[in-house]
Protein backbone atom coordinates (compact mmCIF):
# COMPACT_ATOMS: atom_id res chain seq x y z
CA UNK A 1 0.00 0.00 0.00
CA UNK A 2 1.53 3.37 -0.90
CA UNK A 3 1.74 5.84 1.77
CA UNK A 4 -0.97 8.30 0.24
CA UNK A 5 -2.92 5.63 0.25
CA UNK A 6 -6.14 6.47 -1.76
CA UNK A 7 -7.89 5.15 1.07
CA UNK A 8 -9.36 8.33 2.46
CA UNK A 9 -8.75 10.55 -0.64
CA UNK A 10 -11.02 8.04 -2.56
CA UNK A 11 -12.10 7.46 0.35
CA UNK A 12 -11.05 10.41 0.63
CA UNK A 13 -10.57 11.45 -1.21
CA UNK A 14 -13.43 10.26 -3.16
CA UNK A 15 -15.91 9.56 -0.43
CA UNK A 16 -13.58 9.69 2.77
CA UNK A 17 -13.79 13.57 2.72
CA UNK A 18 -17.63 12.61 4.53
CA UNK A 19 -16.69 9.96 6.34
CA UNK A 20 -13.27 11.20 8.02
CA UNK A 21 -14.83 14.75 8.76
CA UNK A 22 -17.81 12.72 10.08
CA UNK A 23 -17.34 13.98 13.85
CA UNK A 24 -17.67 16.74 16.02
CA UNK A 25 -19.04 18.38 18.60
CA UNK A 26 -19.01 22.36 19.77
CA UNK A 27 -20.45 25.26 21.40
CA UNK A 28 -20.95 28.64 19.25
CA UNK A 29 -19.97 31.54 21.00
CA UNK A 30 -19.37 35.17 20.23
CA UNK A 31 -16.02 36.46 21.09
CA UNK A 32 -16.06 33.65 23.70
CA UNK A 33 -19.18 35.15 25.70
CA UNK A 34 -22.54 34.24 25.08
CA UNK A 35 -24.88 37.02 24.31
CA UNK A 36 -29.10 36.58 25.84
CA UNK A 37 -31.03 37.70 22.86
CA UNK A 38 -32.54 40.76 22.44
CA UNK A 39 -35.42 42.12 20.29
CA UNK A 40 -33.87 41.99 16.87
CA UNK A 41 -33.59 45.30 14.39
CA UNK A 42 -33.34 43.15 11.28
CA UNK A 43 -35.16 39.84 10.01
CA UNK A 44 -32.96 36.45 10.28
CA UNK A 45 -33.63 36.48 6.50
CA UNK A 46 -32.13 40.26 6.33
CA UNK A 47 -29.45 39.01 8.28
CA UNK A 48 -28.67 36.05 6.04
CA UNK A 49 -29.12 38.35 2.70
CA UNK A 50 -26.21 40.89 4.10
CA UNK A 51 -23.96 38.13 5.05
CA UNK A 52 -24.68 36.33 1.18
CA UNK A 53 -24.31 39.58 -0.14
CA UNK A 54 -21.52 40.09 1.62
CA UNK A 55 -19.37 36.70 0.31
CA UNK A 56 -20.21 37.26 -3.39
CA UNK A 57 -18.58 40.60 -3.28
CA UNK A 58 -15.62 39.44 -1.56
CA UNK A 59 -12.29 38.48 -3.42
CA UNK A 60 -10.80 35.93 -0.93
CA UNK A 61 -11.75 33.77 2.24
CA UNK A 62 -9.83 31.22 4.17
CA UNK A 63 -11.06 29.73 7.94
CA UNK A 64 -9.92 26.50 9.60
CA UNK A 65 -12.74 24.67 11.39
CA UNK A 66 -12.18 22.52 14.22
CA UNK A 67 -13.70 18.99 14.14
CA UNK A 68 -15.52 17.13 17.06
CA UNK A 69 -17.09 13.60 17.67
CA UNK A 70 -18.62 13.23 21.00
CA UNK A 71 -16.66 15.77 22.34
CA UNK A 72 -13.21 15.18 21.35
CA UNK A 73 -11.34 16.58 18.68
CA UNK A 74 -10.67 14.39 15.56
CA UNK A 75 -9.67 16.81 13.08
CA UNK A 76 -9.40 20.12 11.32
CA UNK A 77 -10.69 21.41 7.96
CA UNK A 78 -9.16 24.39 6.70
CA UNK A 79 -10.30 25.97 3.56
CA UNK A 80 -8.90 28.66 1.41
CA UNK A 81 -10.54 30.56 -1.60
CA UNK A 82 -9.15 32.90 -4.62
CA UNK A 83 -13.07 34.10 -5.40
CA UNK A 84 -14.79 33.06 -7.39
CA UNK A 85 -12.90 30.00 -9.31
CA UNK A 86 -10.38 28.68 -7.39
CA UNK A 87 -10.21 27.16 -4.05
CA UNK A 88 -8.17 24.55 -1.58
CA UNK A 89 -9.36 21.89 1.01
CA UNK A 90 -7.44 20.40 3.37
CA UNK A 91 -8.45 18.03 5.99
CA UNK A 92 -5.93 16.65 8.76
CA UNK A 93 -7.33 13.85 11.09
CA UNK A 94 -4.45 12.60 13.26
CA UNK A 95 -1.37 12.16 11.14
CA UNK A 96 -3.54 11.70 8.05
CA UNK A 97 -4.16 14.60 5.31
CA UNK A 98 -6.29 14.53 2.29
CA UNK A 99 -5.56 17.99 0.26
CA UNK A 100 -7.89 18.94 -2.33
CA UNK A 101 -7.92 21.85 -5.01
CA UNK A 102 -10.66 23.06 -7.46
CA UNK A 103 -10.24 25.17 -9.96
CA UNK A 104 -13.29 25.64 -11.39
CA UNK A 105 -15.40 22.57 -12.12
CA UNK A 106 -12.49 20.73 -12.00
CA UNK A 107 -11.39 18.99 -8.67
CA UNK A 108 -7.73 17.32 -7.74
CA UNK A 109 -6.89 15.78 -4.71
CA UNK A 110 -3.36 14.40 -2.98
CA UNK A 111 -3.14 12.77 0.31
CA UNK A 112 -0.20 12.23 2.84
CA UNK A 113 -0.73 9.87 5.88
CA UNK A 114 1.71 9.55 8.83
CA UNK A 115 2.25 12.93 8.86
CA UNK A 116 5.07 13.44 5.85
CA UNK A 117 4.73 16.85 4.31
CA UNK A 118 1.49 17.05 1.62
CA UNK A 119 3.52 19.09 -0.75
CA UNK A 120 5.82 16.13 -1.46
CA UNK A 121 2.91 14.16 -2.96
CA UNK A 122 1.56 15.24 -6.78
CA UNK A 123 -2.50 16.27 -7.37
CA UNK A 124 -4.43 13.72 -9.41
CA UNK A 125 -7.84 14.38 -11.08
CA UNK A 126 -10.67 13.26 -8.83
CA UNK A 127 -13.34 11.80 -11.28
CA UNK A 128 -16.88 11.32 -10.61
CA UNK A 129 -16.60 14.66 -8.49
CA UNK A 130 -20.37 15.31 -7.83
CA UNK A 131 -21.34 17.89 -10.06
CA UNK A 132 -24.03 19.42 -8.10
CA UNK A 133 -23.26 21.88 -5.19
CA UNK A 134 -22.83 20.56 -1.70
CA UNK A 135 -22.07 22.36 1.28
CA UNK A 136 -18.52 23.28 2.30
CA UNK A 137 -17.21 20.91 -0.63
CA UNK A 138 -15.73 23.85 -2.85
CA UNK A 139 -14.91 26.95 -0.48
CA UNK A 140 -15.14 29.14 -3.75
CA UNK A 141 -18.77 28.16 -3.21
CA UNK A 142 -19.01 29.79 0.57
CA UNK A 143 -21.74 32.43 -0.49
CA UNK A 144 -24.21 29.48 -1.40
CA UNK A 145 -24.07 27.99 1.49
CA UNK A 146 -26.96 30.93 2.76
CA UNK A 147 -28.90 29.64 -0.04
CA UNK A 148 -29.23 26.67 1.32
CA UNK A 149 -30.01 28.09 4.67
CA UNK A 150 -33.93 27.52 5.78
CA UNK A 151 -36.08 28.64 8.34
CA UNK A 152 -33.58 31.46 9.84
CA UNK A 153 -34.21 32.72 13.29
CA UNK A 154 -32.05 34.99 15.53
CA UNK A 155 -30.61 33.17 18.49
CA UNK A 156 -28.53 36.51 19.94
CA UNK A 157 -27.06 40.00 19.34
CA UNK A 158 -24.48 42.07 20.46
CA UNK A 159 -21.39 44.16 19.92
CA UNK A 160 -19.85 41.71 17.84
CA UNK A 161 -22.77 40.64 14.92
CA UNK A 162 -26.23 38.71 15.27
CA UNK A 163 -26.20 35.31 15.46
CA UNK A 164 -28.38 33.10 13.59
CA UNK A 165 -29.43 29.88 12.79
CA UNK A 166 -30.42 28.03 9.49
CA UNK A 167 -31.40 24.78 9.07
CA UNK A 168 -29.99 22.66 6.10
CA UNK A 169 -33.41 20.80 4.34
CA UNK A 170 -31.04 18.39 3.06
CA UNK A 171 -28.78 17.33 5.04
CA UNK A 172 -27.58 15.32 2.48
CA UNK A 173 -26.17 18.17 0.64
CA UNK A 174 -23.37 18.50 3.32
CA UNK A 175 -20.08 17.28 2.09
CA UNK A 176 -18.75 16.88 6.13
CA UNK A 177 -20.86 15.04 8.26
CA UNK A 178 -22.06 11.88 9.51
CA UNK A 179 -22.47 9.13 6.87
CA UNK A 180 -26.10 8.98 7.08
CA UNK A 181 -27.08 13.14 8.33
CA UNK A 182 -30.53 13.19 9.34
CA UNK A 183 -30.41 16.92 10.65
CA UNK A 184 -28.05 19.81 10.33
CA UNK A 185 -27.67 23.39 11.48
CA UNK A 186 -25.43 26.84 10.77
CA UNK A 187 -25.42 29.45 13.62
CA UNK A 188 -23.42 32.47 11.69
CA UNK A 189 -22.04 35.24 13.43
CA UNK A 190 -22.80 38.04 11.15
CA UNK A 191 -21.55 41.51 11.70
CA UNK A 192 -23.66 44.76 11.04
CA UNK A 193 -22.15 45.21 7.67
CA UNK A 194 -22.92 41.64 6.75
CA UNK A 195 -19.58 39.93 6.95
CA UNK A 196 -19.49 36.64 8.30
CA UNK A 197 -17.45 36.52 11.13
CA UNK A 198 -17.09 32.86 12.47
CA UNK A 199 -19.69 29.78 12.07
CA UNK A 200 -20.51 26.58 14.26
CA UNK A 201 -22.01 23.35 11.76
CA UNK A 202 -23.96 20.60 13.71
CA UNK A 203 -24.84 17.54 11.49
CA UNK A 204 -26.31 14.72 12.93
CA UNK A 205 -27.40 10.87 11.87
CA UNK A 206 -27.71 7.49 13.33
CA UNK A 207 -23.71 7.00 13.73
CA UNK A 208 -23.52 10.27 15.78
CA UNK A 209 -23.05 13.98 15.79
CA UNK A 210 -20.38 16.38 13.64
CA UNK A 211 -19.53 19.51 14.92
CA UNK A 212 -17.43 21.67 13.16
CA UNK A 213 -16.08 25.34 14.96
CA UNK A 214 -14.60 28.06 12.80
CA UNK A 215 -13.94 31.30 15.28
CA UNK A 216 -12.35 33.22 12.45
CA UNK A 217 -13.47 33.64 9.04
CA UNK A 218 -10.98 36.03 6.88
CA UNK A 219 -12.06 37.40 4.02
CA UNK A 220 -10.12 39.71 1.56
CA UNK A 221 -6.54 38.97 2.86
CA UNK A 222 -3.51 37.23 0.30
CA UNK A 223 -4.66 33.73 -0.32
CA UNK A 224 -2.59 31.39 -2.00
CA UNK A 225 -4.29 28.30 -3.74
CA UNK A 226 -2.33 25.45 -5.95
CA UNK A 227 -3.42 25.15 -9.51
CA UNK A 228 -3.06 22.21 -10.52
CA UNK A 229 -3.06 20.76 -14.07
CA UNK A 230 -4.23 16.94 -15.33
CA UNK A 231 -0.89 15.11 -15.99
CA UNK A 232 -0.98 11.37 -18.04
CA UNK A 233 -1.04 9.20 -14.69
CA UNK A 234 -0.42 6.12 -16.59
CA UNK A 235 3.40 5.60 -16.45
CA UNK A 236 3.13 2.35 -19.15
CA UNK A 237 6.93 2.32 -19.28
CA UNK A 238 7.66 2.25 -15.86
CA UNK A 239 5.22 0.05 -14.55
CA UNK A 240 6.44 -2.37 -17.36
CA UNK A 241 9.79 -2.43 -16.52
CA UNK A 242 8.79 -3.65 -12.78
CA UNK A 243 10.24 -7.13 -12.68
CA UNK A 244 9.50 -7.87 -8.30
CA UNK A 245 6.15 -9.61 -8.92
CA UNK A 246 3.67 -10.67 -11.90
CA UNK A 247 1.20 -8.48 -12.04
CA UNK A 248 -2.64 -8.42 -12.90
CA UNK A 249 -5.54 -7.33 -13.86
CA UNK A 250 -9.42 -7.75 -13.67
CA UNK A 251 -10.34 -9.69 -16.83
CA UNK A 252 -14.05 -7.95 -16.63
CA UNK A 253 -14.83 -4.45 -14.96
CA UNK A 254 -18.11 -2.68 -14.37
CA UNK A 255 -19.64 -0.60 -17.94
CA UNK A 256 -17.83 2.64 -18.22
CA UNK A 257 -15.26 2.05 -16.12
CA UNK A 258 -11.68 3.26 -17.09
CA UNK A 259 -8.20 3.02 -15.98
CA UNK A 260 -6.62 6.22 -14.39
CA UNK A 261 -3.32 5.67 -13.51
CA UNK A 262 -0.49 3.17 -13.42
CA UNK A 263 2.36 3.73 -11.23
CA UNK A 264 5.24 2.48 -9.91
CA UNK A 265 6.47 3.00 -5.56
CA UNK A 266 9.98 2.47 -4.52
CA UNK A 267 10.26 1.09 -1.32
CA UNK A 268 10.82 3.73 0.71
CA UNK A 269 7.44 5.16 -0.44
CA UNK A 270 5.02 2.17 1.04
CA UNK A 271 4.25 1.12 4.04
CA UNK A 272 5.44 -2.44 3.58
CA UNK A 273 8.70 -1.21 2.38
CA UNK A 274 8.91 -2.64 -0.78
CA UNK A 275 7.85 -1.84 -4.03
CA UNK A 276 5.17 -1.64 -5.59
CA UNK A 277 2.62 -1.09 -8.49
CA UNK A 278 -0.52 0.33 -8.05
CA UNK A 279 -3.56 0.41 -10.93
CA UNK A 280 -6.55 2.13 -10.65
CA UNK A 281 -9.68 2.11 -12.43
CA UNK A 282 -12.64 4.82 -12.21
CA UNK A 283 -16.23 5.22 -13.52
CA UNK A 284 -15.66 9.31 -14.81
CA UNK A 285 -19.26 9.76 -14.92
CA UNK A 286 -20.07 8.49 -11.75
CA UNK A 287 -21.61 11.14 -9.26
CA UNK A 288 -20.68 8.41 -6.70
CA UNK A 289 -16.97 9.13 -7.42
CA UNK A 290 -16.89 5.13 -7.84
CA UNK A 291 -13.09 3.10 -7.99
CA UNK A 292 -11.02 0.70 -7.78
CA UNK A 293 -7.33 0.57 -6.42
CA UNK A 294 -5.17 -2.21 -6.49
CA UNK A 295 -1.72 -2.24 -5.20
CA UNK A 296 0.84 -4.94 -6.12
CA UNK A 297 4.09 -6.74 -4.68
CA UNK A 298 5.75 -10.02 -3.74
CA UNK A 299 3.87 -11.84 -1.08
CA UNK A 300 7.14 -12.08 0.34
CA UNK A 301 6.93 -8.55 1.71
CA UNK A 302 3.22 -8.36 2.95
CA UNK A 303 1.69 -8.88 6.33
CA UNK A 304 -0.54 -11.36 7.77
CA UNK A 305 -3.37 -9.56 8.46
CA UNK A 306 -2.92 -5.67 7.29
CA UNK A 307 -6.84 -4.51 7.54
CA UNK A 308 -6.49 -5.03 11.14
CA UNK A 309 -9.97 -7.16 12.57
CA UNK A 310 -10.45 -8.37 9.06
CA UNK A 311 -12.24 -11.56 8.09
CA UNK A 312 -10.74 -14.86 6.14
CA UNK A 313 -11.69 -14.08 1.67
CA UNK A 314 -11.98 -17.03 -0.23
CA UNK A 315 -11.72 -15.77 -3.75
CA UNK A 316 -12.09 -18.72 -6.34
CA UNK A 317 -8.71 -20.06 -5.89
CA UNK A 318 -6.75 -16.64 -4.15
CA UNK A 319 -7.32 -16.82 -0.35
CA UNK A 320 -6.98 -13.44 1.68
CA UNK A 321 -8.59 -11.34 4.21
CA UNK A 322 -11.44 -8.77 3.70
CA UNK A 323 -12.69 -5.43 5.49
CA UNK A 324 -16.36 -4.55 4.43
CA UNK A 325 -17.86 -2.25 6.73
CA UNK A 326 -20.72 0.04 6.28
CA UNK A 327 -20.10 3.39 5.17
CA UNK A 328 -16.63 2.76 4.51
CA UNK A 329 -14.65 1.27 1.20
CA UNK A 330 -14.33 -2.44 1.18
CA UNK A 331 -10.79 -3.45 1.62
CA UNK A 332 -9.01 -6.74 0.87
CA UNK A 333 -5.64 -8.25 0.59
CA UNK A 334 -4.75 -11.78 -1.38
CA UNK A 335 -1.98 -14.10 -2.97
CA UNK A 336 -2.05 -14.72 -6.62
CA UNK A 337 0.76 -17.27 -7.24
CA UNK A 338 3.48 -15.17 -5.83
CA UNK A 339 2.55 -11.67 -6.01
CA UNK A 340 -0.08 -10.09 -2.90
CA UNK A 341 -3.12 -8.10 -4.03
CA UNK A 342 -4.68 -5.45 -1.91
CA UNK A 343 -7.51 -3.71 -3.27
CA UNK A 344 -9.39 -0.24 -1.77
CA UNK A 345 -12.80 0.28 -3.54
CA UNK A 346 -16.09 1.32 -3.47
CA UNK A 347 -17.67 -1.61 -5.37
CA UNK A 348 -20.31 -3.37 -3.27
CA UNK A 349 -19.38 -7.08 -1.68
CA UNK A 350 -20.87 -8.88 -4.76
CA UNK A 351 -19.39 -6.58 -7.46
CA UNK A 352 -15.68 -7.16 -5.60
CA UNK A 353 -15.84 -11.06 -5.82
CA UNK A 354 -17.11 -10.79 -9.68
CA UNK A 355 -14.76 -7.83 -10.59
CA UNK A 356 -11.74 -9.43 -8.17
CA UNK A 357 -12.82 -12.89 -8.68
CA UNK A 358 -10.48 -13.44 -12.35
CA UNK A 359 -7.76 -11.59 -12.80
CA UNK A 360 -5.60 -11.81 -16.18
CA UNK A 361 -1.56 -10.70 -16.58
CA UNK A 362 -1.62 -6.85 -17.15
CA UNK A 363 -1.27 -5.68 -20.46
CA UNK A 364 -1.95 -2.12 -21.18
CA UNK A 365 -3.00 -3.20 -24.59
CA UNK A 366 -5.81 -5.00 -24.21
CA UNK A 367 -8.71 -3.46 -22.38
CA UNK A 368 -10.55 -5.46 -19.31
CA UNK A 369 -14.26 -6.76 -20.79
CA UNK A 370 -17.14 -4.90 -20.02
CA UNK A 371 -20.07 -5.90 -17.55
CA UNK A 372 -23.79 -5.00 -18.35
CA UNK A 373 -23.92 -3.17 -15.24
CA UNK A 374 -22.14 -0.24 -13.67
CA UNK A 375 -20.30 -0.67 -10.69
CA UNK A 376 -21.48 0.53 -7.11
CA UNK A 377 -21.97 0.26 -3.47
CA UNK A 378 -24.62 1.68 -2.26
CA UNK A 379 -23.35 1.44 1.34
CA UNK A 380 -20.38 4.17 0.74
CA UNK A 381 -21.89 7.79 1.02
CA UNK A 382 -19.93 10.08 -0.86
Amino acid sequence: MRNCSRDSCACSARRVFRLLAAAATGVLAVAGVAVPATAATSSPEQVLQRAKAFAERAKSVEFTATLQFGGAIVGTLEQAAVLPKRGRSVLTRGADIVDRSFVADQAFVRESPQGAPVEGFPYVPQYGHPKEYLAFERPQDIAKIVSLLKDPEILSEGADGTVVRGTFKEPDKLSVGPANPTAAHLDLVVAPDGEPKSFTLVASGTDGELIATADDVTWNGRVTVPTPKNADLVDEDAVSQFVDAPLYRPKTLPRRWKLELAQVFVAAQTVEGCAQVETAYVDPQSRRQDFLDIFEFPTPCASPDPLELGEPLTLGSYQGTIRDVFGEPLRAQFDVDGTTVQVHTSLSREEFEKVLGELVPLDFDKAPNASHQPGRNPDVIS
